[in-house]
Protein backbone atom coordinates (compact mmCIF):
# COMPACT_ATOMS: atom_id res chain seq x y z
CA UNK A 1 0.00 0.00 0.00
CA UNK A 2 1.66 3.24 -0.82
CA UNK A 3 1.28 6.69 1.24
CA UNK A 4 -2.20 8.17 0.69
CA UNK A 5 -1.52 11.49 -1.04
CA UNK A 6 -3.26 13.29 2.08
CA UNK A 7 -0.70 11.84 4.43
CA UNK A 8 2.33 12.26 1.93
CA UNK A 9 1.34 16.09 2.10
CA UNK A 10 0.98 16.04 5.76
CA UNK A 11 3.90 14.60 6.44
CA UNK A 12 5.85 17.11 3.99
CA UNK A 13 4.36 20.23 5.43
CA UNK A 14 5.40 18.42 8.79
CA UNK A 15 8.94 17.85 7.93
CA UNK A 16 9.57 21.63 6.54
CA UNK A 17 8.20 22.66 10.17
CA UNK A 18 10.90 20.95 11.53
CA UNK A 19 13.32 21.88 9.97
CA UNK A 20 12.54 25.59 10.29
CA UNK A 21 12.14 24.91 13.92
CA UNK A 22 8.27 26.08 13.43
CA UNK A 23 5.00 26.61 16.53
CA UNK A 24 3.60 23.95 14.71
CA UNK A 25 5.73 21.17 15.06
CA UNK A 26 3.83 19.14 17.69
CA UNK A 27 0.21 19.43 16.40
CA UNK A 28 1.54 18.28 12.71
CA UNK A 29 3.15 15.47 14.80
CA UNK A 30 0.22 14.77 16.68
CA UNK A 31 -1.85 14.58 13.32
CA UNK A 32 0.51 12.34 11.21
CA UNK A 33 0.33 9.91 14.21
CA UNK A 34 -3.21 10.21 14.07
CA UNK A 35 -3.31 9.10 10.32
CA UNK A 36 -0.91 6.28 10.66
CA UNK A 37 -2.53 4.77 13.26
CA UNK A 38 -6.02 5.09 10.96
CA UNK A 39 -4.01 3.30 7.81
CA UNK A 40 -3.81 -0.35 10.86
CA UNK A 41 -1.09 -2.03 11.81
CA UNK A 42 -2.59 -5.12 9.44
CA UNK A 43 -1.81 -2.81 6.59
CA UNK A 44 1.50 -1.95 7.55
CA UNK A 45 2.33 -5.24 7.65
CA UNK A 46 1.05 -6.72 4.89
CA UNK A 47 2.29 -3.44 2.49
CA UNK A 48 4.28 -4.01 0.02
CA UNK A 49 5.23 -0.46 -0.38
CA UNK A 50 7.67 0.15 2.71
CA UNK A 51 7.91 4.03 1.51
CA UNK A 52 4.93 3.87 4.17
CA UNK A 53 6.49 1.91 7.15
CA UNK A 54 9.85 4.45 6.96
CA UNK A 55 7.58 7.45 7.06
CA UNK A 56 6.02 6.27 10.11
CA UNK A 57 9.86 5.85 11.63
CA UNK A 58 10.94 9.19 10.74
CA UNK A 59 7.71 10.73 12.27
CA UNK A 60 8.06 8.68 15.51
CA UNK A 61 12.24 9.74 15.43
CA UNK A 62 10.93 13.10 15.05
CA UNK A 63 8.36 12.97 17.60
CA UNK A 64 11.34 11.95 20.25
CA UNK A 65 13.63 14.33 19.27
CA UNK A 66 10.62 17.24 19.93
CA UNK A 67 9.73 15.61 23.30
CA UNK A 68 13.34 15.94 24.51
CA UNK A 69 13.58 19.94 23.58
CA UNK A 70 10.09 20.30 25.42
CA UNK A 71 12.26 18.27 28.26
CA UNK A 72 9.12 15.96 28.45
CA UNK A 73 10.76 12.36 28.77
CA UNK A 74 7.39 10.57 29.66
CA UNK A 75 6.48 11.58 25.37
CA UNK A 76 9.90 10.95 24.40
CA UNK A 77 9.91 7.36 25.89
CA UNK A 78 6.66 6.36 24.19
CA UNK A 79 8.14 7.36 20.97
CA UNK A 80 10.67 5.38 21.43
CA UNK A 81 8.65 2.20 22.03
CA UNK A 82 6.86 2.43 18.87
CA UNK A 83 10.12 2.93 17.18
CA UNK A 84 11.56 -0.60 18.48
CA UNK A 85 8.77 -1.83 16.54
CA UNK A 86 10.21 -0.13 13.40
CA UNK A 87 13.60 -0.54 14.13
CA UNK A 88 13.10 -4.50 15.42
CA UNK A 89 10.04 -6.06 13.66
CA UNK A 90 9.94 -4.56 10.65
CA UNK A 91 13.39 -3.55 10.14
CA UNK A 92 13.94 -6.67 6.83
CA UNK A 93 11.25 -5.48 5.61
CA UNK A 94 11.95 -1.47 5.65
CA UNK A 95 15.15 -2.10 4.38
CA UNK A 96 17.23 0.99 4.92
CA UNK A 97 18.56 1.82 8.09
CA UNK A 98 17.70 4.49 9.75
CA UNK A 99 20.71 6.94 10.60
CA UNK A 100 19.16 8.20 14.02
CA UNK A 101 18.61 4.40 15.47
CA UNK A 102 21.47 4.51 17.42
CA UNK A 103 21.47 8.31 18.55
CA UNK A 104 17.72 7.29 19.66
CA UNK A 105 18.65 4.10 21.67
CA UNK A 106 21.61 5.97 23.01
CA UNK A 107 19.63 8.70 24.52
CA UNK A 108 17.28 5.93 25.34
CA UNK A 109 19.76 3.79 27.35
CA UNK A 110 20.73 7.37 28.61
CA UNK A 111 17.43 8.60 30.04
CA UNK A 112 17.24 4.92 31.57
CA UNK A 113 20.08 5.21 33.22
CA UNK A 114 19.36 8.74 34.30
CA UNK A 115 16.53 7.71 36.02
CA UNK A 116 18.68 5.16 38.33
CA UNK A 117 16.63 2.48 35.97
CA UNK A 118 19.47 -0.01 35.65
CA UNK A 119 17.45 -3.09 35.26
CA UNK A 120 15.76 -1.73 32.52
CA UNK A 121 18.76 -0.37 31.21
CA UNK A 122 20.54 -3.88 31.07
CA UNK A 123 17.49 -5.17 29.28
CA UNK A 124 17.86 -2.69 26.56
CA UNK A 125 21.07 -2.98 26.27
CA UNK A 126 20.83 -6.47 25.44
CA UNK A 127 18.50 -5.97 22.30
CA UNK A 128 20.98 -3.51 20.83
CA UNK A 129 22.45 -5.37 17.76
CA UNK A 130 25.93 -3.20 17.83
CA UNK A 131 27.33 -1.83 20.62
CA UNK A 132 30.64 -0.09 18.99
CA UNK A 133 28.63 2.94 18.25
CA UNK A 134 29.65 5.94 20.25
CA UNK A 135 26.18 6.70 21.12
CA UNK A 136 25.66 3.41 22.52
CA UNK A 137 29.36 3.37 24.45
CA UNK A 138 28.91 6.77 26.16
CA UNK A 139 25.76 5.34 28.08
CA UNK A 140 27.56 1.86 29.01
CA UNK A 141 30.45 4.14 29.99
CA UNK A 142 28.64 6.12 32.23
CA UNK A 143 26.74 3.03 33.90
CA UNK A 144 29.58 1.47 34.50
CA UNK A 145 30.86 4.76 36.63
CA UNK A 146 27.70 4.73 38.38
CA UNK A 147 28.09 0.82 39.66
CA UNK A 148 31.71 1.19 40.30
CA UNK A 149 30.73 4.69 42.78
CA UNK A 150 33.65 6.57 40.60
CA UNK A 151 31.57 9.53 40.64
CA UNK A 152 34.83 11.90 40.16
CA UNK A 153 34.92 9.95 36.66
CA UNK A 154 30.84 10.74 36.01
CA UNK A 155 31.15 14.49 36.69
CA UNK A 156 34.15 14.67 33.99
CA UNK A 157 31.89 13.09 31.48
CA UNK A 158 28.90 14.79 32.23
CA UNK A 159 31.22 18.25 31.89
CA UNK A 160 32.85 16.13 28.57
CA UNK A 161 29.27 15.35 27.04
CA UNK A 162 26.95 18.29 27.96
CA UNK A 163 27.57 19.90 24.68
CA UNK A 164 26.19 16.81 22.48
CA UNK A 165 22.72 17.67 20.95
CA UNK A 166 19.81 16.40 23.07
CA UNK A 167 22.70 15.13 26.03
CA UNK A 168 21.79 17.78 28.46
CA UNK A 169 18.73 17.15 29.88
CA UNK A 170 19.40 13.62 30.48
CA UNK A 171 22.85 14.17 31.81
CA UNK A 172 21.41 17.00 34.74
CA UNK A 173 18.94 14.23 35.47
CA UNK A 174 22.41 11.35 36.19
CA UNK A 175 24.01 14.45 37.87
CA UNK A 176 21.10 14.38 40.92
CA UNK A 177 21.06 10.74 40.72
CA UNK A 178 24.53 10.37 41.58
CA UNK A 179 24.11 12.80 44.24
CA UNK A 180 20.89 10.80 45.75
CA UNK A 181 23.20 7.35 45.87
CA UNK A 182 26.04 9.54 48.28
CA UNK A 183 23.18 11.41 50.32
CA UNK A 184 21.65 7.94 50.84
CA UNK A 185 25.46 6.07 51.52
CA UNK A 186 25.96 9.08 53.75
CA UNK A 187 22.73 8.87 55.74
CA UNK A 188 24.08 4.80 56.29
CA UNK A 189 27.29 5.61 57.49
CA UNK A 190 28.89 8.76 59.55
CA UNK A 191 26.77 10.60 62.00
CA UNK A 192 27.48 13.97 61.58
CA UNK A 193 29.65 16.22 58.11
CA UNK A 194 29.86 19.89 57.20
CA UNK A 195 27.65 20.72 54.92
CA UNK A 196 30.82 22.47 53.30
CA UNK A 197 32.16 19.00 52.56
CA UNK A 198 28.69 17.49 51.50
CA UNK A 199 28.97 20.08 48.56
CA UNK A 200 32.34 18.96 47.51
CA UNK A 201 31.51 15.56 47.45
CA UNK A 202 27.93 16.01 45.64
CA UNK A 203 30.49 18.80 43.09
CA UNK A 204 28.50 21.49 43.65
CA UNK A 205 29.63 25.24 44.41
CA UNK A 206 28.05 26.43 47.40
CA UNK A 207 26.34 25.09 50.78
CA UNK A 208 22.74 26.61 49.67
CA UNK A 209 22.81 24.34 46.49
CA UNK A 210 23.32 22.06 48.73
CA UNK A 211 20.59 22.72 51.25
CA UNK A 212 18.42 23.47 48.20
CA UNK A 213 19.55 19.88 46.72
CA UNK A 214 18.60 18.70 50.19
CA UNK A 215 15.08 19.53 50.62
CA UNK A 216 14.18 18.97 47.26
CA UNK A 217 15.19 15.06 48.31
CA UNK A 218 12.91 15.52 51.54
CA UNK A 219 9.83 16.76 49.61
CA UNK A 220 10.14 13.94 46.95
CA UNK A 221 10.32 11.73 49.98
CA UNK A 222 7.30 9.52 51.00
CA UNK A 223 5.14 9.62 53.95
CA UNK A 224 6.40 5.81 54.71
CA UNK A 225 9.35 6.82 54.31
CA UNK A 226 12.00 7.43 57.14
CA UNK A 227 14.03 10.48 57.34
CA UNK A 228 17.57 9.11 57.69
CA UNK A 229 19.30 12.19 58.01
CA UNK A 230 18.53 16.22 58.69
CA UNK A 231 20.31 19.38 58.32
CA UNK A 232 21.43 21.40 61.68
CA UNK A 233 23.16 24.41 61.09
CA UNK A 234 26.45 23.92 58.80
CA UNK A 235 26.38 20.14 59.83
CA UNK A 236 24.27 17.28 58.02
CA UNK A 237 23.59 14.65 60.92
CA UNK A 238 22.27 10.90 60.69
CA UNK A 239 18.99 10.81 62.65
CA UNK A 240 19.71 7.95 65.17
CA UNK A 241 16.91 5.31 66.16
CA UNK A 242 17.36 3.54 69.14
CA UNK A 243 18.93 0.21 68.57
CA UNK A 244 20.10 1.14 65.35
CA UNK A 245 23.85 1.71 65.47
CA UNK A 246 25.45 3.88 62.42
CA UNK A 247 28.90 3.10 61.67
CA UNK A 248 31.41 6.14 62.07
CA UNK A 249 33.07 6.43 58.43
CA UNK A 250 33.64 10.03 58.51
CA UNK A 251 37.48 8.90 57.88
CA UNK A 252 36.66 6.63 55.14
CA UNK A 253 34.26 9.55 53.19
CA UNK A 254 37.34 12.20 53.62
CA UNK A 255 39.73 9.81 52.04
CA UNK A 256 37.25 9.19 49.26
CA UNK A 257 36.66 13.10 48.91
CA UNK A 258 41.01 13.59 48.73
CA UNK A 259 40.82 9.98 46.10
CA UNK A 260 38.21 11.90 43.91
CA UNK A 261 39.93 15.37 43.88
CA UNK A 262 43.70 13.18 43.42
CA UNK A 263 41.84 11.49 40.73
CA UNK A 264 40.83 14.66 39.36
CA UNK A 265 44.01 16.44 39.02
CA UNK A 266 45.94 13.12 37.55
CA UNK A 267 42.95 13.23 34.55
Amino acid sequence: MPVPASVEKLYKEFDSECKKGGPNCDKLCSQLKLEIAKVGNQLLVDSQDTALLQMAREVYEKGAFLAIKKNDIPAFERNVKQLKIYYRDFDKKIGVKSANEYKILGLYLLALLAGDRIGEFHTELELVPQHDSHFIERPVLLERYLMEGNYAKINQSVAQFSSQEYYPIFLEQLLATMRRRIIESLGRSTPAVSLDRVAKMLYMKSVNEVKEFLKKIQDEKMDDEPTTWTVNGNMFQVVTNAGNEKINSLQAIGHAIDYATELERIV
